[in-house]
């Protein structure tokens, strides 16, 4: 299996159109066909830009992906773009990070497949997501502390008296009276 570093991750660079091929080969037209695995993509997500294309709208998420075509092939990128409805899932968990977090990843891991759709106008296929895990934020920092050993301290040493301590007293004042 080979490993690739690409500057965008994208179903079209994982598989390009190897899964329409294949509906094709297998003449599949019916809807209730099982699925065929294009792609799985794991990710650390950080930011979802919008944007558009003469192809429509998109969402560019930055981060860190890993993803894997039907032959177990493994790319990496620093950018990738998801199908539908995986981007709108990852855009939405961005977006309802509280304040204090908007800086965190969003950790996420997908599997991808497709299932003819013979509707007129439609491009014959539709995508299927697997959600692997729950989209969670991320916490590098939990990660990298269970690598390390825990710290040993010492027992802070007992504290011994000084001369300088105020004496005990029965709660009445001595002294004279004015």
């Amino acid at each position: 299996m080979s490993k690739n570093i690409l500057r965008k991750l994208s179903i079209a660079k994982l598989n390009g159109a190897a899964f329409m091929k294949e509906l094709t080969k297998l003449g599949q037209t019916n809807p209730d066909s099982p699925p065929i695995f294009v792609a799985r993509i794991i990710g650390s997500a950080r930011t979802a830009t919008v944007g558009q294309s003469n192809f429509g709208d998109y969402i560019e998420f930055g981060g860190s992906f890993i993803g894997y075509d039907a032959d177990g092939n493994e790319y990496r990128a620093p950018k990738a773009f998801l199908v539908s409805p995986a981007d709108e899932m990852l855009k939405e968990a961005l977006d309802s990070r509280p304040e204090e977090s908007k800086n965190a990843a969003i950790e996420f891991a997908f599997d991808i497949s497709v299932v003819p759709d013979p509707k007129e106008g439609s491009r014959g296929y539709q995508y299927r997501v697997a959600t692997l895990v729950e989209s969670q934020e991320a916490d590098p920092l939990a990660a990298l502390t269970g690598k390390v050993a825990p710290l040993a301290l010492a027992a802070p040493a007992a504290a011994e008296p000084t001369g300088d301590a105020p004496a005990e007293t029965d709660g009445k004042a001595k002294g004279s009276k004015k």
